[in-house]
C-alpha cells in the first residue's frame, strides 16, 4: 500500500468510526464530524457559491472536523521491509462556551475516540497497522472559539505478497489469450 491509499483508507476507517459520535454545538444540536484529507478546504464566500451544498462558509460551518495529515515517510524502516508513515490526526471542533470548557472537553472526546477504535482495530484493510504508544494533546486556547488538539500517529504499512515475475507473465498472457 502506498502512503496516499494509507491516508485515504486511515480516512475511511475514521469516518467509519466516527459515524455515531456527535459533539453538540453551540445551541445545543449535534453536528456530525466531518473527516477531512491534508487540511481542511477554504471556507466558500457566500457571494460564490451557487447552493448550500457547494460547502461551508465559514470554518464554523466545517466543524466538527478530523483532519487526516501525512507528516513523513520512510520506506523499509523495518527488517521485514515494511514502511513507516508519520500521519497527525487533527480533531477541531466550534464553540463559544463561556466557560472555556466545552470545546477543549469535544475535542477531547474525540481524541479518545479515535485512540480507542485505533487500538480496538489495529490493523486497517490487512494493510496498515498503528504503532503504539498513542498520545495527544490539545493546543492553548489562542484559535477560540475554534479549539483543536492533535494525535500523532505512526503507521507500519505492511509489505504486499511478492509475486514471481515468471508467474505474473503467466497468468498475464493467459489473459491476454
Amino acid at each position: 500500500m502506498t502512503p496516499v491509499l494509507t491516508v485515504e483508507t486511515i480516512q475511511k476507517f475514521l469516518e467509519a468510526g466516527l459515524e455515531n459520535l456527535r459533539p453538540e454545538g453551540d445551541l445545543g444540536t449535534e453536528r456530525k464530524i466531518t473527516v477531512y484529507r491534508y487540511n481542511l478546504p477554504d471556507p466558500a464566500p457566500a457571494a460564490m457559491t451557487q447552493t448550500a451544498a457547494d460547502g461551508p462558509d465559514s470554518y464554523e460551518g466545517m466543524m466538527p472536523a478530523v483532519i487526516v495529515c501525512p507528516v513523513s515517510f520512510e520506506d523499509k524502516a523495518f527488517m521485514d521491509g515494511s514502511s513507516l508513515l508519520a500521519v497527525s490526526l487533527m480533531a477541531g471542533v466550534f464553540s463559544r462556551d463561556n466557560m472555556n470548557a466545552d470545546g477543549p472537553w469535544a475535542v477531547m472526546n474525540i481524541l479518545e475516540r479515535i485512540r480507542r477504535l485505533l487500538l480496538t482495530y489495529r490493523v486497517i484493510e490487512g494493510a496498515c497497522e498503528i504503532q503504539e504508544p498513542l498520545g495527544w494533546q490539545l493546543y492553548d486556547d489562542s484559535t477560540k472559539p475554534l479549539w483543536f488538539g492533535e494525535m500523532m500517529t505512526q503507521w507500519r504499512i505492511l509489505v504486499p505478497d511478492r509475486i514471481d515475475p515468471e508467474d505474473w507473465r503467466g497468468d498475464f498472457l493467459k489473459e491476454m489469450m
